[in-house]
This record gives structure tokens, sequence and C-alpha cells, in this order.
């Protein structure tokens, strides 16, 4: 197996892209994700909100909080992914009844 030659600029490029789609998701504070972006960079609100926007993501975006009480009752989906339009609900949750924290 050869380990593609990427340039540093572009290696870089990617670990920031996958940093800014999965920033926040493992954490228990709900807040912006520009704010998450900041945790991870050490950067303040203007450089991290630029980060997020570089990747095509809303830096005012609300991500985080993935606790028990924010996924649906009937089919334990992510209230966060389904509000942010990654997943739908499980085939057998109806129209998201018996949700929580929204």
């Amino acid at each position: 197996m050869s380990i593609p030659d990427f340039s540093a600029p572009e290696a870089m490029r990617g670990v920031l892209e996958r940093m800014v789609k999965y920033a926040g998701y493992s954490s228990n504070d709900r807040k912006p994700l520009w704010s998450h972006v900041g945790d991870i960079t050490s950067h303040g609100s203007g450089y991290s909100a630029a980060i997020c926007r570089e990747f095509g993501e809303d830096p005012d975006r609300m991500v985080g909080g993935l606790r028990e009480e924010w996924s649906c009752n009937e089919c334990g989906t992510c209230l966060s992914c389904l509000c942010s339009g990654h997943e739908e609900h499980s085939p057998g949750c109806e129209s998201g009844e018996g949700t929580e924290n929204v």
C-alpha cells in the first residue's frame, strides 16, 4: 500500500476541513460551531468563523450537547444532526414525536 504524496498545504487543508466538519459533535457543550473550532485552534471568534465559512459551514450553527436528552425518544436519532440536515429519523419513528429539548 502506497501513501499518497500530498503537499503540506493540501494535507493541512484536509485536516482543517475534517476538524470543521466534526468539531463539537462529541462535546457536552452545546454552542456555535465557531466556538468549538476556536477551542481546537485557540483562535478567537473572527478567525474561527472565517475557518468555518471557508469550508462551507455556518459558523453560528449550534452543535454539541450530545447527551441522551438530545435524542429522539422513539428512534434515538441525534437531534443536533437532524436539525442540521445530516440524518433523518429512523423508519419506525413517526415525524419525530417523543423528542425532548428541541
